[in-house]
This record gives structure tokens, sequence and C-alpha cells, in this order.
């Protein structure tokens, strides 16, 4: 049975610590380029996209600007659903935001695929939501 390439979704919102987006972000994708490099047929582990309210640049912690690929009601399946840290007082204000989560988390692991992980202990209010 041959693998198929996995779906690596980040949720993205102002204030979001850096590291927490960056470091499975660089993870995940440098895993794929690893891989093409060793093995340039086979196909890729990981695709990794971010995911915002909207399309829209959103402010990370320290002023650092980064733009949503896809939005809530727009974006590819998810195997691998990462809710990263930062300042989530706001995302805590927003109801149709934590159903997205939560509808999200749930859906890959319903079907027994999927993986959500949260980074950051200050993630944990949303998710558990």
């Amino acid at each position: 049975m041959k693998k198929t390439t996995r779906n690596v979704g980040i949720y993205i919102f102002d204030e979001i610590e850096v590291l927490d987006l960056g470091g499975p972000f660089e993870v995940f994708s440098t895993a794929s380029r690893m891989k093409a490099r060793l093995q340039p047929d086979a196909a890729k582990p990981f695709e990794v996209f971010t995911i915002g309210e909207t399309i829209r640049p959103v402010r990370a912690r320290g002023g650092l600007i980064v733009q949503a690929m896809f939005d809530i009601t727009n974006h590819p399946a998810i195997d691998v659903f990462i809710v990263p840290g930062g300042v989530v007082t706001a995302e805590l204000e927003r109801p149709a935001i934590i159903e997205w989560i939560a509808r999200t988390a749930g859906k890959g692991l319903d079907h027994g695929v999927g993986l959500h992980r949260r980074i950051s202990a200050g993630q944990s209010r949303l998710v558990a939501r």
C-alpha cells in the first residue's frame, strides 16, 4: 500500500507566537524537502499550509506579518491539525473559531487517520473548548 501525502494545516491568528508557527512549519516542510532529495520519485510526505479566519495579513508576536494561505471555509482536508500558541484572548471571544477548531480537530480523529496538536499551554483553552 502506497503512502500518500498528509496535509498539515496550521491555524494562524493575530498575536501568534512566531516559533510556535515557524517550528512546525519548518519541521514538516524540511521533511518533505529531504524526502525529495533522497527519493526524488517518492510522494511528498507532507503538504504544509496555513489557515486563518480569513485570508488577510496576520500580525504575529514581535510584529512579524504572515498571510494565511486558506481561510476556515476553503481549506483542503487536514490530516495533521496544529493550533500554535500565542495570545489567545481575542480568539476565545470568537465562537465561530472555537467551533471550527473543535470540528476540525475532531474530523480526522473520527476517521482514525488524523492528528491534532496544540503548541504551548495557552492553546489548551482553544482546543479544549
